[in-house]
């Protein structure tokens, strides 16, 4: 685990997969991501792999405006990432079932796996966009957080610790966290999943900055309550 003085080089390869062919363009269309209200499958937590990195095939002018846009949001507020590949899928098999999955690689680079969870066109590009910010919440807590700033924090949210074994997706302190530093940076209208409970503007915006000593920038003006 690395803690908050650690800086790394920050590295974007974004790759699209999708059983072996390369996944069309897709025309971004103008919506809110009220998407994530609809059923869930819970975003899967960090794991250690042996995943090497790869060189990036050809991808979508849309999937990497909506990496650059995430960095974006990362960037305009101070907010370092380590080292990540991001990789987008046509089918669900690349993330266990997920929409998404942080894996960290021998070298501590983040793995992230994005893959199509709503096959509605006019919906996937908002349900990649909360994807890609939550994983990369747990890229940036990876990085950024002391194991006693994350039990810390899990403490004052009323939970048993950062990912206690055994425990499901909503009592783990890793997914509110990612949930929070997302919905604080986030400049479309995605609420935090709601199964996670003190989801108040006064309770998400406390918990923002406790993780990351900053004021929530967006949050606040659209998605709380």
């Amino acid at each position: 685990m690395e803690n908050a003085s650690t800086t790394t080089t920050r590295k974007t390869i974004l790759s699209i997969v999708a059983a072996g062919i390369t996944a069309a363009a897709i025309t971004i269309p103008a919506v809110t991501a009220g998407a994530e209200q609809a059923p869930a499958t819970p975003v899967a937590e960090p794991l250690i792999v042996e995943a090497p990195a790869t060189e990036p095939p050809a991808y979508s002018p849309d999937e990497q405006a909506i990496v650059d846009w995430a960095y974006g949001l990362y960037g305009d507020n101070g907010m370092d990432l380590p080292t990540v590949i991001i990789s987008f899928h046509r089918t669900k098999d690349n993330c266990r079932g997920h929409k998404g999955l942080h894996t960290v690689d021998g070298e501590g680079t983040s793995i992230i796996e994005i893959c199509d969870w709503s096959e509605k066109d006019s919906l996937r590009d908002a349900w990649r966009r909360k994807t890609v910010m939550h994983e990369l919440g747990h890229a940036w807590a990876r990085q950024n957080l002391t194991a006693e700033q994350q039990a810390e924090f899990s403490s004052s949210r009323g939970l048993e610790g950062w990912r206690p074994e055994g425990s499901e997706w909503q009592d783990r302190g890793t997914e509110h966290a990612a949930e929070i530093v997302a919905w604080g940076l986030m400049d479309t209208t995605v609420r935090v999943d709601s199964r996670i409970d003190n989801s108040s503007c006064n309770e998400l915006a406390e918990s923002f900055t406790e993780l990351t000593g900053l004021e929530a920038t967006n949050g606040l003006t659209h998605s709380c309550r």
